[in-house]
């Protein structure tokens, strides 16, 4: 995932693989608090860029499409992928400050110290390749599910890399064999509606009155950023959904 620049808005920004973080965190006691006020700060932020990112964190360093962060007072580095227009950051990595000067930053180059011969293995018995077929789709979504069925924490790194190639090999395929309509705003709202069990008219306080919900439900007139902004913040979703 490449670092993207577009305006991150005011929603919260969304922080993902909590898992990493909990395994450190378990092995170095002496991280959890620093993790938590990392993680509590970046939820809170609003960057749009790297150079803003860095006007709140400034001794966070860029290598590649990856961002490292200073957390602890220079024992640890928190390695992630940040998302700037999807509010995503992404925590690949967390290392103690001894092994990422041992030179394990190879990993945010992408250069990740697989298991050449096992890794060669897999891909022979896996076979990825570029998907044309509804037949191929399927078998290398039959491999990404024998991976899956493993489980998250039972993975080897070779595996996760082979994941990750499926994963991307199916995406491609299906973006443009099964391409998307997004539901629209009153599609959208109505579902969203729906699934909490609510009804039109709880919205009339959200949006100021009977005649503008009646408006939007029924696609007589387009979603206002103001107003997109309060449909946002009352069903947790990003406000882009409804504009």
């Amino acid at each position: 995932m490449r670092l993207l620049t577009p305006d991150m808005g005011t929603e919260a920004v969304r922080i993902v693989s909590e898992r990493k973080l909990k395994e450190f965190a378990k092995q170095h006691k002496n991280a959890k608090n620093a993790l938590r006020d990392w993680a509590t700060a970046v939820e809170s932020a609003t960057w749009k860029n790297p150079a803003e990112l860095r006007r709140m964190f400034g001794t966070a360093d860029f290598v590649g499409d990856k961002t490292v962060f200073d957390v602890g007072g220079n024992k640890h580095r928190l390695i992630a992928y940040v998302h700037y227009r999807a509010k995503i950051v992404y925590r690949k990595h967390v290392l103690t400050h001894a092994e990422y000067a041992k030179g394990l930053e190879m990993i945010l180059r992408g250069s990740i110290a697989l298991a050449p011969n096992y890794y060669a293995e897999l891909l022979k018995e896996a076979l990825p390749r570029v998907v044309h077929t509804e037949e191929e789709n399927e078998r290398l979504l039959a491999e990404i599910e024998k991976l899956l069925a493993k489980g998250e924490g039972s993975l080897s790194l070779e595996e996760e890399e082979l994941l990750e190639l499926l994963t991307q090999l199916v995406e491609a395929f299906e973006r443009r064999a099964y391409p998307r309509k997004k539901a629209s705003p009153a599609e959208l709202v109505s579902f969203l509606l729906e699934q909490r069990g609510l009804i039109a008219s709880n919205l009339w306080p959200v949006l100021g009155s009977k005649g503008r919900v009646s408006d939007l439900l029924n696609g007589r007139r387009e979603v206002s950023k103001e107003q997109a902004k309060k449909l946002g913040e009352f069903f947790h979703v990003s406000p882009a959904a409804f504009i």
